[in-house]
């Protein structure tokens, strides 16, 4: 009985898992179509999902972390470093290329909207 309640809790979450997968899937699609226009939305989406396949092949290197330690510590801790970078990253980089790039399409295309200027700068479609 047992061994069935954990069975059904464990395809509970991972249904969750999928639902969460799904939901920010969408949200990453909207954003980085909002962000560069639809025109090139399949590509980026690519080069996002291209880096999720980096970071699958980076796996083994924790493996390797967690065998020399002995603890997952120093693994988690590695991945919190690497969340908070890229969350600078995201707060101060990020910003700074937008605003160059919807200066340089907005000098290119003096009374036309470009194709990668920000539907946030440009207002949408």
């Amino acid at each position: 009985m047992a061994a069935a309640v954990t069975a059904h809790s464990s395809s509970s979450s991972g249904i969750r898992n999928r639902w969460v997968q799904l939901v920010v899937g969408i949200l990453c699609m909207v954003m980085i179509a909002n962000m560069f226009g639809r025109e090139y939305a399949t590509t980026n989406y690519g080069l996002l999902y291209m880096s999720k396949g980096v970071a699958a092949l980076l796996v083994p290197v924790g493996g390797v972390i967690r065998a020399t330690s002995g603890s997952w510590v120093p693994m988690f801790l590695l991945a919190i470093a690497l969340n908070v970078l890229a969350s600078v990253m995201c707060g101060t980089i990020l910003p700074r290329m937008a605003r160059a790039h919807v200066s340089k399409a907005a000098i290119e295309d003096v009374g036309a909207v470009g194709a990668l200027v920000p539907a946030i700068a440009a207002g949408s479609n």
